[in-house]
């Protein structure tokens, strides 16, 4: 029976950097892997789900700079989107937005649209018009939104590890999760880690515009979002 030092769960970026680094540290390591990786349903590398219906503003916005876009999901995409257009709809699909929400989205030019979304429109995958219930209609070329997200595995769970608010597992500075001798990395700690470094960048161009309540997308609505 092989004895390891560290056995890694997930062959992703930060599982297979760990990996490397600990094997160049002369540690015996095995990594273990379905081979279904969180981004299977991307069409290539940078992620894009469709040609006109994102989730991140660092992997589809220059294709759609400059562009009528919405927002979909969460009032915290105005801070990001703001750096690729300038022409912003948020769209809550009937909920009410606060005072002090719709004072800062009109602070930065960008408009809200607060009635319920009935489909959109295109063709061949490419967005044309949201649908209101109301029967109006919003011509934009993309839409970004923020999803609900969950971990892939349940191991983390199961070992005991805790949990942050966002479903992430909770670690210390140096990947320390709350079990002894188990240690977390990559989107499992948090969802955006990997633009962690664009994020800062992004915040030290555009440091006026901040944004502290977050909501998430209702799986409902998540359906409707559908060319």
């Amino acid at each position: 029976m092989k004895t390891y030092d560290v056995v890694i769960v997930g062959g992703g970026s930060a599982g297979l950097s760990a990996a490397l680094l600990l094997g160049r540290s002369r540690r015996r390591v095995l990594v273990s892997d379905t081979g279904k990786t969180r981004n299977a349903v991307a069409h290539e590398s940078h992620g894009i789900f469709s040609k006109s219906i994102f989730h991140c503003p660092y992997c589809h916005g220059w294709e759609v700079r400059d562009q009528p876009l919405a927002l979909f999901g969460g009032i915290e995409l105005a801070e990001l989107l703001k750096g690729w257009s300038d022409d912003l709809v948020l769209c809550t699909d009937g909920a009410t937005l606060s005072e002090d929400e719709s004072r800062l989205l009109s602070k930065n030019n960008i408009a809200i649209r607060e009635e319920r979304i009935v489909r959109v429109e295109g063709k061949n995958g490419q967005l044309e018009n949201i649908v209101f219930a109301n029967g109006e209609t919003l011509a934009r070329k993309a839409i970004f939104m923020r999803p609900k997200q969950h971990q892939h595995s349940v191991l983390a769970k199961q070992l005991g590890c805790e949990f942050t608010d966002f479903g992430a597992v909770k670690v210390d500075d140096f990947g320390q999760t709350s079990v002894p001798g188990v240690y977390a990395g990559g989107d499992m700690i948090h969802p955006l880690l990997g633009h962690l470094a664009r994020c800062r960048a992004f915040r030290v161009l555009a440091p006026s515009f901040s944004v502290t309540q977050r909501k998430r997308l209702p799986c409902d609505a998540a359906n409707r979002l559908r060319l």
